[in-house]
């Protein structure tokens, strides 16, 4: 049997391309060294204590605000995970209520279950020409407000992982009339604000928390992120003092590293950079736009890193695009969706990349023949929050099989891995229409977290009123 690391070396060794994350992309031309071993160490002299910075740690933590535009920032070597927990637990407290994009990533659910805080859920727009989550609406952040004053915050990811982003300055703007803060899980926005072509990041558009991910997007290791704050309505010390709680007590070296490298890259060579790779995504998705069946989604509310192909309009699921892209192109994309595919971009990529990308994709253009007549489409799947996420996890629960569940109340989360974004939540009610599209998910080949496969019969956790 082989370890690990010899998996890890046989897979490196082989030609295939990485259209997904971490954003280093494997290019040690571009990060010009490799992290060894024998840089592991602990707190030793002379190296600072990430959870008492004040000497090299300290330093490098400025340089990271400097360069990101924030006020205050710290290294996060738990992955945004960390910082999200942190960051929900520093606007709010046991029993107290926040506005959550319904859309969030499951860590900001496992938040408001640890710390026993409500939630209002925002529902994004669902694009019914995609599939696809939009962005949260300032006016539903100003009417939820108006209908639930007792709110502490506002919690929303942009851009989501298809690269959709939020009017963050308008949103910021309305919580901060009321001095209530905004939390922006900007995981993977982590590149904005490096180019006229890109957003401006949450930093300089009046967010009082980003949480970073630096491997999705930019040259950094996995599990490496940032954890900004900005503006006086946010208690500082408050977030600082549970990121020491959240994160672990022996901080990686070579992660900090890592951070630090990613930090001077942007510095010294983010600009040519960034110029070049602006350049050559601009040109793949001015080529993509010549497909004929299949469709580069694209528009003023999405970001240009995150190469999202539909197949909605043809007789190919998403799960099929990128299995063909494996099998005959050698291209390892990040996510498929039962209606698309997400190719994640970065500076690290290369132009060999994109025309290999752009060659698979023209290929199987050319084979696919017009989808007669509609998918399946269910609609929307509108769900209701009956009861908190704390409140549910301490109920008596029952596993049925999942076509028996419409009416009843989720016990547990079902979501899609990747994104982790949830599609049931504890508490929500079980609509014919979400069982449906669960099946649908199954169906195409994605894999649905959450459910039991017992003898054939998918079954569900819900609560037991009996």
């Amino acid at each position: 049997m082989k370890t690990i690391r010899e998996c890890l070396q046989s897979y490196t060794s082989t030609d295939f391309y990485p259209f997904h994350m971490p954003g280093h992309k494997r290019n040690l031309r571009m990060l010009g060294s490799e992290l060894p071993y024998s840089l592991d160490i602990t707190e030793i002299d002379g190296f600072d204590d990430l959870h008492h910075a004040s000497g090299l740690l300290k330093e490098a933590q400025e340089r990271a605000e400097a360069v990101f535009g924030a006020e205050e920032s710290h290294f996060l070597v738990n992955g945004s995970t960390g910082g999200i927990l942190s960051a929900i637990k520093g606007i709010a407290d046991l029993g107290d209520t926040i506005l959550v994009a319904r859309n969030c990533h499951k860590s900001v659910y496992n938040g408001l279950e640890m710390f026993g805080i409500k939630a209002v859920f925002l529902y994004p727009r669902i694009d019914q020409e995609t599939g696809i989550c939009q962005g949260i609406s300032p006016a539903a952040v100003r009417e939820a407000l108006n209908a639930h004053p007792e709110c502490k915050g506002l919690v929303i990811t942009s851009p989501t992982y298809e690269g959709v982003v939020s009017q963050v300055r308008e949103i910021a703007d309305i919580l901060h009339q009321r001095q209530l803060p905004l939390i922006v899980d900007e995981a993977h926005g982590a590149h904005f604000g490096f180019h006229k072509d890109f957003p401006a990041s949450s930093n300089a558009s009046g967010a009082d928390i980003v949480i970073h991910s630096l491997h999705k997007t930019l040259p950094a290791l996995t599990g490496t992120g940032l954890l900004h704050m900005n503006g006086e309505i946010v208690d500082k010390k408050k977030v600082a003092r549970m990121l020491t709680k959240l994160q672990t007590s022996s901080p990686s070296y070579l992660l900090m590293a890592s951070i630090d490298e990613c930090v001077s890259f942007l510095q010294e060579r983010g600009p040519e950079e960034f110029a070049r790779y602006t350049r050559e995504l601009q040109e793949l998705r001015s080529e993509l736009r010549q497909l004929k069946r299949l469709k580069l989604v694209e528009g003023p509310e999405y970001e240009l890193s995150k190469i999202v192909i539909s197949t909605r309009e043809t007789s190919l699921t998403g799960t099929q695009l990128m299995a063909y892209l494996r099998r005959e192109h050698h291209l390892e994309l990040e996510m498929a969706s039962g209606d698309y595919v997400v190719t994640m971009t970065s500076v690290c990529d290369c132009k060999e990349g994109f025309l290999r990308l752009l060659k698979g994709l023209l290929q199987m253009d050319e084979r696919l023949s017009e989808k007669s007549g509609e998918r399946e489409n269910f609609g929307t799947p509108v769900t209701r929050v009956k009861y908190s996420i704390s409140e549910t996890v301490k109920k008596k629960r029952k596993n049925v099989i999942i076509e028996e569940a419409a009416g009843m109340i989720a016990a547990e989360y079902i979501y899609l891995y990747p994104p982790g974004v949830p599609l049931l939540i504890p508490g929500e009610e079980i609509t014919q229409t979400m069982i449906q599209v669960i099946l649908k998910y199954r169906a195409d080949g994605l894999e649905v977290q959450g459910l039991t496969d017992t003898r054939g019969d998918l079954r569900i956790e819900v609560i037991d009123f009996g």
